[in-house]
């Protein structure tokens, strides 16, 4: 009586020899796929995030604006640790228009955007702190944007006699500078840090237009006459071995412009 064979189940090695190629290929090309969509998924995150920082930041400038009684063509004297000197900006220095957007806006006791805000001024400038306080000199704040390294910050500077007794309220608006310092020779004290706007940002550029429906920008130098701005930030990152590039731009005037 004769025993059948069982047939062999495996691949010979010719088999082998022809289906491993195929394998390789296969798995190369899925896994190439697989990087792909990886790569358009990151690119396509960091312009959405991009273009929410940017914008955002433009909402800032123009609601900071849209407040603020003028352009400045430099800041003034500042001292450290709030002046544009040193690379973390923590040095004495003024900053300009030509780099900066430097605005000079009201205190205010309350959020700017509250509606019940009071305007923050100096007593005995020249009535004292009551019903006719509103004809004394008010307090204004400096709302500076800059540009340090590839991010853009905003920088709220605010005279020393905050909380003193030389004003008839304290203000809402706090000093602000790099690392949050406190104390120091200057007697500042910053109360929190720079706000960081937008990051990848290659440059920071603001137009000023004597008014706000003008065509043509005037000098920077001319930033303190100016009734309105055009503010342009251009970015740039590398993501997934592309660069990602970006511009965005907003048109703002001072709330007596009469726009």
């Amino acid at each position: 009586m004769s025993i059948p064979r069982s047939k062999s189940t495996g691949f010979t090695l010719i088999e082998m020899l022809i289906i491993a190629p195929l394998a390789i290929i296969l798995v190369s090309g899925l896994i190439a796929a697989i990087v792909a969509m990886t790569s358009k998924v990151m690119i396509s995150q960091a312009r959405n995030d991009i273009a929410y920082s940017s914008n955002k930041a433009l909402d800032q400038i123009e609601a900071d604006t849209h407040l603020s009684l003028n352009f400045m063509s430099n800041s003034g004297s500042i001292a450290a640790p709030q002046g544009s000197g040193g690379a973390n900006f923590t040095g004495s220095g003024s900053f300009s228009s030509s780099s900066a957007l430097i605005l000079e806006t009201l205190a205010t006791d309350r959020n700017p955007l509250d509606s019940n805000k009071k305007i923050v001024y100096y007593a005995n400038q020249p009535n004292a702190c009551g019903a006719t306080e509103s004809v004394n000199t008010p307090m204004t704040t400096k709302n500076i944007y800059f540009l340090n390294g590839t991010n853009l910050f905003r920088r709220i500077i605010v005279p020393y006699e905050q909380g003193s007794a030389n004003t008839c309220s304290d203000p809402w608006q706090i000093n602000t500078c790099t690392n949050g310092y406190s104390g120091g020779t200057s007697g500042i004290i910053c109360g929190a840090k720079d706000e960081l706007m937008a990051d990848s940002v290659a440059s920071f550029n603001v137009d000023y237009y004597m008014d706000p429906a003008d065509a043509a920008a005037a000098p920077k130098s001319s930033a303190s006459a100016a009734k309105g701005i055009e503010a342009t930030i251009n970015t740039e990152k590398q993501i997934a071995g592309e660069t990602v590039t970006a511009s965005y731009s907003i048109r703002a005037s001072l709330y007596d412009s009469g726009e």
